[in-house]
């Protein structure tokens, strides 16, 4: 008899099985491995994630699942709107079925159809690439040991500040966090309400840095004890004794810290005292509106250096449709509007987000003049904001 297979939302009913599949799907057996204990910001109950998870049914039972969860990303002042993709999960004894083709393709046809900008990932490339999303974006690593310190503050360096724990009670840190993360230049939007989940996801913890009852930054630190995933002061004069605090903390030999190339005092100073510096990838990114996303990250590039003058026209064969478009420069002041012309280039959904956001583009070789000078697009997503 023929299996009665259906594509669609959960209901809060099923929010257990939901879970239960997660978990089975990843082979995550232990409490710290689970879903809950790793993304508390998107999987306990008051999240309601049975409406952000696409899944597919079995004669009513869930076998496999796409999370699809929208959030608000701002650039400049340009809000535009995401999906970020995680938990891609099937049942052991349901695959090799096409279940996750199935909840991957509705989770792109949804997006490409009501309005949202772009979507992101994690994963293997080559699996993700068959669905539009391909490598994107950018950030610095800096890795600060001690041993780097030491040459430069001496043995004897000493800091006024502590360190605390954020809780989840501790409205005052919290505040201080949301106010900073909507300070950026580029940040996702986020909730307040669920702001402690969010630091404590990805198995992170946040730290409050303190003199006397003044918070003077904050920074979330990785499982591995190393990666320090956000790290903002109120006052960069603070820098140093910080940088000593937080390097100094515990027996670990050093950390490494995450940036945006845009947040230029940060990498300033890092640079300066780092052991060693690299620039990694951001995430994997399909972009579904390429008129609004490359006119908004193009005002982010500028913060980056003043970009170089120059003009071309691009026809784009994207998942959510064709744009032509017309991208300028003059003065060190981008515009991108829809045009008739002739394209100087013809590029394919993937090769597009090379072009646009990936660090490396045969295409943008092509162009006979500099309008390729102001690529790739700096897009940059903190840890905690991944799904």
């Amino acid at each position: 008899m023929e299996e009665k297979i259906a594509v669609g939302r959960a209901s809060e009913a099923q929010y257990e099985e939901l879970m239960g599949v997660l978990d089975a799907s990843f082979s995550f057996e232990t409490e710290h491995d689970r879903f809950i204990s790793l993304l508390p910001k998107l999987y306990r109950r008051e999240y309601r994630p049975w409406e952000n998870n696409i899944c597919v049914f079995e004669a009513g039972r869930i076998k496999a699942a796409v999370g699809l969860y929208y959030a608000k990303y701002d650039v400049c002042g340009e809000e535009l709107t995401y999906g970020g993709i995680g938990n891609v999960g099937v049942l052991p004894e349901a695959r090799g079925k096409g279940y996750m083709k199935l909840a991957m393709n509705a989770a792109v046809q949804e997006m490409s159809q009501n309005g949202t900008d772009f979507g992101f990932l994690d994963g293997q490339r080559q699996r993700y690439r068959y669905f539009g999303f391909d490598n994107a974006g950018f950030c610095h690593i800096y890795q600060i040991r001690k041993d780097n310190l030491r040459h430069e503050y001496g043995t004897d360096r000493q800091t006024s500040l502590r360190i605390e724990p954020i809780a989840a009670q501790d409205a005052q840190a919290l505040d201080f966090v949301y106010d900073c993360n909507l300070a950026r230049e580029m940040h996702s939007v986020r909730s307040r309400a669920a702001l402690h989940d969010l630091l404590l996801s990805w198995h992170s913890q946040p730290y409050a840095l303190r003199r006397g009852n003044e918070i003077v930054g904050y920074y979330v630190l990785g499982d591995d004890g190393r990666e320090v995933r956000e790290f903002t002061l109120r006052d960069p004069a603070d820098m140093k004794e910080a940088i000593i605090a937080v390097v100094d903390s515990d027996e670990a030999s050093g950390k490494n810290f995450v940036f945006a190339p845009y947040q230029h005092e940060y990498c300033d100073f890092f640079f300066d005292i780092c052991d060693r510096m690299h620039v990694a990838g951001s995430c994997k990114l399909s972009v579904y509106h390429y008129e609004k996303v490359i006119a908004a990250f193009l005002k982010a590039k500028a913060l980056e250096h003043s970009l170089q003058d120059g003009n071309f026209t691009c026809l784009i064969h994207g998942f959510a449709g064709d744009e032509k478009l017309e991208i300028s420069c003059e003065n060190g002041v981008p515009t991108v509007q829809k045009t008739a012309g002739t394209p100087d280039l013809e590029l394919t959904h993937v090769e597009a987000e090379n072009f646009f956001c990936a660090n490396h583009s045969r295409h943008r070789r092509k162009l006979p003049h500099g309008g390729a000078g102001i690529f790739p697009l700096p897009f940059f997503l903190l840890t905690q904001d991944h799904v």
